[in-house]
Formats: C-alpha cells, structure tokens, sequence
C-alpha cells in the first residue's frame, strides 16, 4: 500500500483511540520542541511525522525526500465532533490547503523534533505502521541523510 498504509494504519488507530478513550481523559497537552527551541504548544488530536513529499495522495510536504528536512504536522485537538472530517481532509490532502480551518500546524525539523506530554502516562507512537509505547517524551532525530538515486533518462 505504500505510504498510505502506514499512515492509513495510524491514523485508524488514533481515531479508534480517541472515540474510546477521550470521554474518560482529560486532553494532554504537548510540547513541541525543534531544533532545540519550542515551536509550540497545544492540545492535538494527531501529530503526524513526515520527511519530504510522499506522492499525490499523500502530499503533505512539497519537499523532495532527500531535502534533509522532515516535518511535524499536529491537527489540534477541537474534540470529537471534528475529528472524523479532520481525519477525512488529512487523509485526502485537502488539510494542506485550508490548515486554519481544520486546524493543522506545521513544523519544519532540521535535525532534531522532541514531544513532550504534559504528564508521565506513557502514550503509543506510530512508525511505518507499526505502534510502540512511549514512556515520557519521544525523541526524533536525523542522524544521517542517504543521497537518493536519481534516474535519469538517456537518448539512443
């Protein structure tokens, strides 16, 4: 499925997570800290992590992969009522085009993104499809960047 399974996958998990769960929790607040500065600071329904542009049907970044930069996308927690068509508007892409109205920020990360929930209840994190728990904050960082193979075309 490509890039839209995994996203696929975690944004199903969350939004299951949310309708069970938010009734009985009160809403954590994060942190967002990039490059070693606080960027911002809110209430998210979902924080999406991506590194570049993933195709059409996926087009949150304009940034080719091997940009070197990644990005944190947070949909802001506007409760339940929003979440379905915030979910709906990220998955098609249409979110990037109206961020106010549905309530997307975006963050640009050089090197380094850490999250930082206010309490210390360990919350699930989503990678390629897969979920691991996070115990306190998560921490995100480029260590390296891999040039990609380029094609290029040739005339006979």
């Amino acid at each position: 499925m490509g890039d839209m399974g995994p996203f696929s996958t975690g944004m199903l998990l969350s939004l299951m997570e949310k309708i069970i769960k938010s009734p009985f929790r009160k809403k954590k607040q994060w942190q967002i800290i990039a490059d070693g500065k606080l960027v911002a600071e809110g209430s998210y329904q979902a924080l999406i992590l991506v590194n570049g542009y993933l195709g059409p049907d996926l087009a949150f970044s304009d940034k080719p992969l091997g940009s070197g930069e990644f990005y944190l996308f947070g949909m802001q927690d506007r409760g339940v009522k929003k979440l379905f068509s915030q979910a709906k508007h990220a998955r098609n892409g249409s979110i990037i085009k109206d961020p106010l109205r549905w309530g997307l920020e975006s963050i640009c990360v050089n090197k380094k993104l850490e999250l930082i929930p206010d309490c210390d209840t360990p919350f699930p994190v989503n990678v390629d499809g897969s979920t691991f728990i996070a115990q306190k904050s998560m921490l995100f960082e480029r260590l390296a960047k891999i040039p990609l193979i380029k094609r290029r075309a040739t005339s006979q």
